[in-house]
C-alpha cells in the first residue's frame, strides 16, 4: 500500500473524525501537492459551509476518482457517519479494471470510488423517497462489482421476453438491491443513462420502455443517489 493510499484509508475508516483530513493535506501541502488545498477546502465546507462555489474549481484538474474518494456526499462518496455495513473485502485498481474489462464498459468515477472505498455494504433507511412518495423501508445493498458476470449478465437478458425491455435494461448494470430484490439499483453504463443511478421495481408488470411506473427514481449521478438515501 502507498502512503498516499494509507492516508484515504485512513480517512474512510474513521467516518466523522477531520484529523486525518488535516494530517493527510499537511502532507501534501509538504509536497506542494494541489490536493491539500482541496482536502482543506472541503473541510470548510462541511464544517461552515462556506466556499462552495471555490470547491469545483480546485477539484479541476485533480483526478475524479481521488476527489470523489475523499469528499463527502454530494460531492463524493466518502461517508462521515457508520451507516455503511457489511463491507465486502478491500478491491485493488487493478482489480477493478480487470473487472471493467471483463465486463465490457467502465465504472463512472464515482462508483469506482466507492468500490475502492467499501466494495459495497448495507445501508439502513427509513425509507426511500421519490417524487411519488416513499416506496421502500429497508437495506440496499451494494454489490461488488465482480458478482455479475458477463455470462449472468447475457442469460438475465435473454429471459426477458419483450425486445424493448431487454433493450432498455441492457443500458444498466445492476450494482445494489433489497434483501428480497424486489428493489434494485441500476448504473447507466450507456447511451444518455450513462452514469446515471435509477432505483427499479422488479416487481412490476410493466414495460420500462413507458417510464410510467410510480417506483422508479433517477438520479444524475452515483454520489447524488447516495446523498439522497443518506438524507
Amino acid at each position: 500500500m502507498t502512503e498516499d493510499e494509507a492516508f484515504i484509508r485512513t480517512i474512510v475508516d474513521r467516518p466523522g473524525d477531520d484529523l486525518p483530513r488535516l494530517v493527510y493535506a499537511d502532507w501534501l501541502d509538504e509536497r506542494n501537492d494541489p490536493r491539500g488545498a482541496y482536502l482543506r477546502a472541503e473541510l470548510t465546507v462541511v464544517i461552515d459551509g462556506k466556499g462552495k462555489t471555490t470547491l469545483p474549481k480546485l477539484a479541476d484538474g485533480l483526478d475524479p476518482v481521488w476527489v470523489a474518494r475523499v469528499s463527502r456526499p454530494p460531492v463524493g462518496v466518502c461517508l462521515d457517519t457508520n451507516d455503511l455495513v457489511d463491507r465486502g473485502p478491500r478491491v485493488s485498481v487493478d482489480e477493478i479494471t480487470n473487472t471493467e474489462k471483463r465486463l465490457g464498459f467502465d465504472f463512472p468515477a464515482d462508483y469506482r470510488a466507492f468500490l475502492l472505498n467499501y466494495n459495497g455494504g448495507v445501508i439502513e433507511v427509513g425509507g426511500y423517497e421519490t417524487p411519488h412518495g416513499v416506496v421502500d423501508s429497508g437495506f440496499y445493498t451494494f454489490d461488488s462489482s465482480a458478482r455479475n458476470s458477463p455470462t449472468e449478465r447475457r442469460d438475465a437478458l435473454a429471459r426477458i421476453d419483450n425486445p424493448l425491455e431487454a433493450e432498455w435494461f441492457s443500458r444498466f448494470y445492476l450494482i445494489g438491491h433489497n434483501p428480497d430484490m424486489i428493489f434494485g439499483t441500476l448504473l447507466g453504463i450507456r447511451g444518455v443513462e450513462r452514469g446515471t443511478i435509477t432505483h427499479f421495481d422488479f416487481s412490476s408488470d410493466w414495460s420500462p420502455v413507458l417510464l410510467e411506473t410510480p417506483y422508479q427514481a433517477q438520479h444524475p449521478s452515483f454520489t447524488q443517489y447516495l446523498s439522497s438515501i443518506l438524507q
